[in-house]
């Protein structure tokens, strides 16, 4: 309790008066007893009623809980300790309550006691913390909610260490990490992961948030890569900058490779990073990666495709276009036979066009769906004959097929079979051995194999030989289309079936299967 070497009497003293009545801060003076007895026109504002406050207990002035709490703050004053505490008014019917900070201390005035009380409005305060509580709450739903993989990082020791580094005398960051590269490795350590969302979970194929966040960065994931990436970034801050981007291929915690781009953010207070909240987005472009390298694939099939058709069509046009202007302009000079003999060339290489042609139509329908295929009781023996004799009435030189097996039917478009077959045994005259065989096999399925003794189709274009523009022999060659296969296949699984391709023990095996016609 203090002892004032001038008294001050609360009811009289015209400057103390004048102080008291003119602070914009609420003055409260109480009797021992915690009874108002004076109040200044800011304390009246407060609360809200003038005029009811004199020769009322401060404590009904709160709302109920905060009651015990201002009670022990003017019990405190009244043993002679100051004390003070957060409380709200209740402002007497006022809306909304007022939030402020109760302080009381007592002295002794012409050998009395009183308590003075100040109340400090906290409005402001309470809206800015309830703002900052809203304000972090959005931000954690949308970090936690966003779809792109994030991750919420402490610098703070990294700072420190580059704070060491400055003291020390170092000038040259990057000289130094060229001097002492493990160093990059024990900063990647210092760095303190404190939120990661579901979608970098997800990405990253880790059991859960805190086994990321309490296992730190793994050491499948600092691949040689990561580590360089790593290293930029505290390059980028020892530079001072607020941002970060690059491109690395990164790693799951088990090792898995993906393509990522990382973007990382550091909020400035007051001009300087701070690096307790660094933010690291991480955007999986491996999907996105693939699919520019297929573009490139498709840009660079397209012009192997023109090239391609523009060789195979330019050979037989010119043979037509030449041969058709020698019988025009030269028809009374050659002999009969040499006239039927251009006739006969330019009716073959006019066949081949028309196929070729045909070839292109039929594969851009089969894409789209838009074959139809019949369905009837096949003759499998007779359809094999059927495609020998094309072939052999073709200027593909075949040599003489062995035919095994037995008469075995199926179902199926007899006229899409024999092109099946065609196309095989035309195949197989091209780049197959000398020896050539087909084979109708009994069983749970059709089946008809085309075999020959050819060095085969190389193992990594096996697949490829059944896409369009591919040749199994050399895929990026020039001189075939490498149409017949990929049409075969996809006629093979329009009639339920399908065409497959296997080499073992010297023989290459095409095998057609399809439904058997019961």
């Amino acid at each position: 309790m203090r002892e004032l070497t001038s008294p001050i009497r609360p009811s009289s003293g015209t400057a103390h008066r004048g102080f008291f009545n003119a602070s914009p801060v609420p003055f409260l003076l109480l009797g021992p007893n915690g009874i108002i007895r004076e109040a200044n026109a800011a304390a009246h504002t407060l609360i809200g009623h003038h005029g009811v406050l004199l020769g009322a207990p401060l404590v009904t002035m709160m709302i109920e809980t905060d009651r015990p709490a201002v009670a022990a703050v003017i019990a405190d004053a009244s043993a002679g300790i100051d004390a003070e505490t957060d409380a709200t008014v209740r402002g007497l019917g006022r809306s909304p309550a007022v939030p402020v900070a109760v302080a009381a201390a007592s002295f002794v005035a012409d050998g009395q006691t009183f308590l003075a009380v100040t109340m400090v409005d906290r409005s402001a305060e309470v809206d800015a913390v309830r703002d900052l509580r809203a304000s972090e709450q959005q931000y954690r739903t949308l970090f936690m909610r966003a779809p792109i993989p994030l991750r919420e990082e402490d610098f703070v020791a990294v700072g420190e260490w580059m704070g060491d580094l400055r003291a020390r005398g170092i000038t040259d960051f990057e000289r130094h990490l060229n001097e002492h590269p493990d160093e990059v490795l024990r900063a990647i350590r210092l760095i303190r992961t404190k939120r990661v969302n579901p979608a970098l979970v997800e990405l990253l194929q880790a059991e859960s948030a805190n086994a990321v966040i309490e296992g730190g960065f793994s050491d499948a994931e600092l691949t040689p890569e990561v580590i360089a990436t790593f290293r930029d970034q505290f390059r980028a801050i020892w530079a001072g900058d607020s941002s970060y981007e690059s491109e690395f291929t990164g790693a799951t915690v088990h090792g898995e490779p993906f393509r990522c781009r990382l973007h990382w953010t550091v909020q400035r207070v007051n001009g300087v990073p701070d690096l307790s909240r660094v933010i690291a987005s991480i955007f999986d472009v491996t999907a996105i990666r693939a699919a520019e390298d297929d573009l490139r694939a498709l840009i660079a099939e397209k012009d192997r495709f023109i090239a391609t058709i523009s060789h195979e069509l330019r050979t037989p046009l010119a043979a037509v276009v030449g041969l058709s202007h020698e019988l025009d302009d030269r028809w009374d000079d050659f002999a009969d036979d040499e006239i039927r003999s251009f006739i006969e060339l330019i009716s073959n290489q006019s066949g081949f066009l028309s196929a070729l042609v045909e070839d292109l139509l039929l594969v851009a329908k089969l894409e789209m769906g838009d074959i139809p295929v019949m369905t009837e009781r096949v003759d499998l023996l007779r359809v094999v004959d059927g495609a020998i004799d094309d072939v052999a009435r073709s200027d593909i030189e075949l040599r003489e097929v062995l035919i095994r097996g037995s008469r075995q039917y199926a179902v199926g478009d007899s006229g899409r079979i024999r092109q099946i077959l065609r196309n095989l045994l035309a195949n197989a005259a091209k780049y197959g051995g000398p020896n050539v065989r087909v084979e109708v096999v009994e069983g749970a399925w059709a089946m008809v194999l085309v075999v020959d003794d050819g060095d085969g189709i190389p193992v990594e274009h096996r697949e490829a030989a059944f896409h369009p523009y591919e040749r199994g022999d050399a895929p990026h060659s020039i001189g075939s289309l490498g149409l017949g296969l990929a049409i075969s296949r996809q006629l093979a699984h329009a009639m339920g079936g399908d065409l497959s391709y296997t080499y073992d023990s010297g023989e290459s095996t095409f095998a057609l299967t399809l439904p058997p016609a019961v």
